[in-house]
């Protein structure tokens, strides 16, 4: 698991990055200029997270000593760089791309979500709504679920495994939460 969690945490904000200039440039990226571009996010994304991990107080990147809430705060950095990333580096290296560009569509984008910002919510309702009609506790199930498996994942890993993490069934909750909210969207 913390394996994975390691080999995420430098992969997938680059792959972020990457699908994000993809859809700047509208899918006219070669796929050399893909994997150029995938290693040159790898080496800028991971040199800044880790640059503001040095200047924490981080001296190095030992997998064995680093904690899973340090793990996914890295990952985090890397995603909300992976995110940023693509707009500043299109603005470099693409002619097609400029800031007269951007500010078009940032207008168009928002004048998109105005109109059909009330569309969306009407669908999400139905579509929740839908989800929850059968049942007899209807909404509270949202709650009661990721609880319930918090208390197993608690009892797993905390007593058992006997996890370390400080405030591990908040963390436990957190985590599922967000889960369950990605995976419904």
């Amino acid at each position: 698991m913390l394996i994975v969690l390691s080999v995420a945490m430098f992969i997938v904000p680059s792959m972020f990055s990457l699908t994000i200039h993809d859809y700047l440039r509208h899918g006219e990226v070669s796929k050399r200029r893909k994997v150029v571009l995938l290693i040159v996010y790898l080496i800028l994304i991971n040199a800044i997270t880790f640059a503001v991990s040095y200047i924490r107080g981080v001296k190095g990147l030992y997998f064995k000593e680093m904690t899973l809430s340090y793990r996914l705060k890295y990952l985090g950095l890397g995603c909300v760089l992976g995110f940023v990333m693509p707009f500043i580096v299109c603005l470099l290296t693409e002619d097609i791309i400029t800031i007269g560009g951007f500010v078009r569509y940032a207008r168009r984008l928002f004048k998109d979500l105005r109109k059909y910002m009330p569309y969306a919510i009407w669908s999400a309702k139905a579509d929740l709504g839908a989800e929850v009609a059968s049942s007899y506790l209807n909404w509270l199930w949202w709650l009661i679920e990721p609880f319930c498996m918090m208390i197993i994942y608690t009892i797993i890993f905390g007593i058992v495994f006997k996890a370390s993490e400080d405030y591990f069934p908040i963390f436990i909750f957190t985590g599922i939460t967000m889960w369950g909210v990605l995976q419904k969207c």
